[in-house]
């Protein structure tokens, strides 16, 4: 289990920051650990981050989404 600590001191921040950061926190996180998906993962990033910004989902279900997606990011990369 490589960088377990990080993993979970990442989805901490992203729990408690502001939902501004929070989109800027798991780009951080793609490209540190998606290697060869970096695309794939930041189009969908941007949609979830689109869906909040037009008001198509709330806070909660934008901040939900990121972190179900930092924990997909974690499981191909074997962090967890």
């Amino acid at each position: 289990m490589k960088n377990l600590e990080e993993y979970i001191t990442k989805a901490g921040e992203i729990e408690n920051a502001k939902i501004g950061n929070v989109f800027a926190l798991m780009g951080e996180m793609i490209t540190k650990y998606t290697a060869g998906k970096q695309v794939a993962h930041f189009n969908r990033l941007n949609q979830i981050e689109d869906s909040y910004n037009t008001g198509m989902c709330s806070e909660h279900q934008a901040r939900k989404k990121v972190l179900i997606m930092l924990g997909n990011v974690a499981q191909e990369t074997k962090v967890i």
